[in-house]
C-alpha cells in the first residue's frame, strides 16, 4: 500500500464528523501507478549492457528506445502523489501525515538499507571467498546513502516535508498554474538550452546555467514541478484539442529524443543519456500526456469489475520498487539478462519476470504483521 493509499484509508477511519467526506477510490490512478512501476522495470532491464554495446548495433538502438521512452516512470509517480496529496478537497492532517507517511519512508529506507548491507556483504564474501579487499567505508556509505535506486526515497521524503507548504500555495489554482509556469521555464526550458549548449559547444547557452545558479532559484526546480503538475492536471479539465496537441507533441519529442540519443552517442563515441533526465521537454510533455490519457480515456473504461486486482497490484508497487533489483540480480545470476537474445524482445521478457518475482516477494512480506505497514 502506498503512502497515499494509507492516507486515504486513515481518512475514512479517523476523520472528524464535520470534516470533508472521503472521496471514492480513483482506479485510473491505481492503473497509472501500476504502469509507472512497469516502466521502472523496463528502465533497469534496459540498463544492462547499455554502456558496453557498439553504438551502431541494433541492440543499442533497442535499449535506447526503451530507456528514453520509459524514463517518465518517476515523474508519473510524483504526479500521482501530487494529485492526491495536494488535492484541497481531500482531508489532510499534517501531524498524522508526518507520523504515518513520512515516518514510513524513513523506516522503509532503514529496513532496506539493512537488507542491502547484509545482502551485499554476503555476496562479496562468496564471490571473493572471504573479505579480502572488503571496504567498510564503502559499505557504510551504501547504508546511509542507499543503493542507487533508493534515491527515490530521498526525493519523495523531501517532497513530503514541503507538502504542507505546497498545499497552502496551491489552494488557489492560479497560484498552482503560476508555479507550474515557473517550473516549465526554469526547470525545463533553461536546462534544455544549457544541455544543447554543452552538446554542441554553444558558449552563450552554457552561460544560462551560471545565470540560473546566481539566482539561487531552487524551489520551482526538481520534482516539485511534477508534484504540482499532477495536482493541476488532476483538478483541471483538458480540452480535446489540447489533449490531441499534447499527444502529437509527445510523439514528435519522443522520436526526436530517441534519434538524438543515438546520434549524439555516436558523435561523442560513448552512450549519451542527457535526454533522459527529468528536466528535458520530452519527459515533461510525455509525462503530462500519459497522465491526461489515463484521466480522460482510461477512466472511462469499466474498471469497477477489476477493482480487486487493480487495488492489489497498486498497493504492491512500493514494495515492487524496493525489491525489483533483487529480482533482476537473481535473473542475471541464473543467466538471464537482456543479452540472452535481442534486446527488443529480451527487455520486455526480463521486465515481466522481474515483476512477477518482486510482486511475489512483496505479497509475502505484506502478509507479515508490522512489516506490511512500513517496509513495502
Amino acid at each position: 500500500m502506498t503512502a497515499e493509499d494509507k492516507e486515504e484509508k486513515m481518512e475514512q477511519s479517523e476523520r472528524p464528523k464535520n470534516s470533508i467526506q472521503p472521496k471514492p477510490r480513483v482506479l485510473w490512478l491505481d492503473l497509472l501507478r501500476i504502469t509507472a512501476i512497469v516502466l521502472v522495470l523496463f528502465i533497469h532491464a534496459s540498463a544492462q549492457n547499455f554502456h558496453s554495446l557498439p553504438l551502431n548495433s541494433t541492440r543499442f538502438y533497442a535499449l535506447a528506445i526503451y530507456d528514453v521512452l520509459c524514463h517518465i516512470a518517476v515523474p508519473l509517480f510524483v504526479m500521482i502523489s501530487g494529485s492526491m496529496l495536494l488535492d484541497g478537497q481531500r482531508h489532510f492532517d499534517t501531524r498524522r501525515f508526518f507520523s504515518k507517511n513520512v515516518f514510513r519512508i524513513v523506516v522503509a529506507f532503514l529496513f532496506w538499507s539493512t537488507v542491502n548491507l547484509v545482502y551485499d556483504t554476503a555476496r562479496y564474501y562468496f564471490e571473493h571467498d572471504g573479505f579480502s579487499g572488503f571496504s567498510i567505508e564503502k559499505t557504510l556509505r551504501s547504508f546511509f546513502v542507499g543503493k542507487t535506486y533508493m534515491w527515490y526515497l530521498f526525493m519523495i521524503f523531501g517532497l513530503y516535508l514541503i507538502t504542507p507548504l505546497v498545499r497552502c500555495m496551491t489552494k488557489e489554482m492560479k497560484n498552482a498554474k503560476y508555479f507550474l509556469l515557473l517550473f516549465l521555464i526554469f526547470g525545463c526550458l533553461v536546462p534544455t538550452l544549457v544541455e544543447l549548449g554543452k552538446v554542441f559547444d554553444i558558449t552563450v547557452l552554457k552561460w544560462l546555467d551560471a545565470m540560473k545558479g546566481n539566482m539561487r532559484f531552487y524551489f520551482v526546480l526538481g520534482y516539485t514541478g511534477y508534484y504540482v503538475m499532477g495536482h493541476v492536471l488532476f483538478r483541471s479539465k483538458v480540452s480535446k484539442r489540447a489533449e490531441y496537441i499534447l499527444y502529437a507533441l509527445t510523439v514528435l519529442l519522443s522520436v526526436a529524443s530517441v534519434i538524438g540519443t543515438i546520434k549524439i552517442s555516436q558523435m561523442k563515441g560513448k552512450d549519451y543519456t542527457g535526454l533522459m533526465t527529468f528536466s528535458m521537454p520530452n519527459m515533461v510533455v510525455s509525462s503530462a500526456a500519459v497522465f491526461v490519457f489515463f484521466k480522460n480515456r482510461v477512466s472511462k473504461l469499466k474498471l469497477q469489475k477489476f477493482k480487486k486486482p487493480i487495488v492489489l497490484l497498486s498497493g504492491c508497487t512500493f514494495g515492487i520498487y524496493l525489491t525489483h533489483m533483487y529480482a533482476i540480480d537473481f535473473l542475471e545470476a541464473v543467466g538471464f539478462d537482456n543479452g540472452l537474445f535481442h534486446a527488443l524482445f529480451s527487455v520486455p521478457v526480463l521486465s515481466v519476470c522481474a515483476f512477477v518475482l518482486s510482486f511475489g516477494l512483496t505479497y509475502i512480506i505484506r502478509r507479515i504483521p508490522k512489516l506490511n505497514k512500513y517496509v513495502v
